[in-house]
């Protein structure tokens, strides 16, 4: 609306269709505006733009419905969150699921020792095993993952089991013999084959 020339440009039913969410649309529905014939047609404004702070608000995307409450539920908490493969469904996106972990079975691999006894220093190995294994696997230039778990059975077995899901044991076999003779060098444990 411009006033400097007391002349009144434009449709405000129109303006406040298509921008309800503006001042001047909660004006109009008050009827605080003059009736329809005062108005000059908003094509005649001598150099009129619209601000772009009237724009519409944008609409929703099918992720964001989904996070967000459903209207309408007074006495209950609506479901604030959607899983990942709703919301990827929704979205149009590929979903595509990983393969399921290894068994721990597959992903262990162990040393036993020829006299079945307990090691007197097992914490200490089942501690320090997981860093030696690593270094060895580091030295030779491995590139799968070097993050294992250790433990000694009341036999003196050493187990080493990596903590990646996806890589099996085998993948580490040609490094079994390095391994085994840096854990001998580090805790000697006599009669291990």
């Amino acid at each position: 609306m411009s006033t400097s020339p007391s002349t009144l440009y434009g449709n405000p039913e129109a303006f406040a269709k298509k921008y309800p969410h503006t001042w001047e649309a909660e004006e109009f529905t008050k009827g605080k505006y003059p009736p329809g014939p005062a108005w000059t047609p908003g094509h005649l404004v001598p150099d009129w733009r619209p601000p772009n702070t009237m724009a519409p608000k944008a609409t929703p995307t099918y992720a964001k419905a989904l996070t967000h409450p459903a209207k309408g539920k007074k006495g209950r908490q609506a479901k604030a969150s959607a899983s990942a493969s709703a919301v990827a469904v929704a979205s149009g996106e590929a979903f595509t699921k990983s393969p399921p972990p290894l068994p721990q079975a597959v992903r262990r691999f162990f040393a036993s020792r020829t006299t079945f006894e307990p090691h007197p220093e097992a914490l200490k190995i089942a501690a320090h095993f997981p860093d030696i294994a690593a270094s060895v696997l580091r030295e030779a230039n491995f590139s799968l993952p070097l993050s294992f778990t250790c433990t000694v059975n009341d036999k003196g077995s050493v187990s080493l089991l990596s903590t990646d899901l996806h890589t099996p044991a085998s993948a580490y076999t040609p490094y079994f013999a390095p391994h085994t003779s840096r854990l001998n060098k580090a805790f000697p444990v006599g009669n291990s084959p």
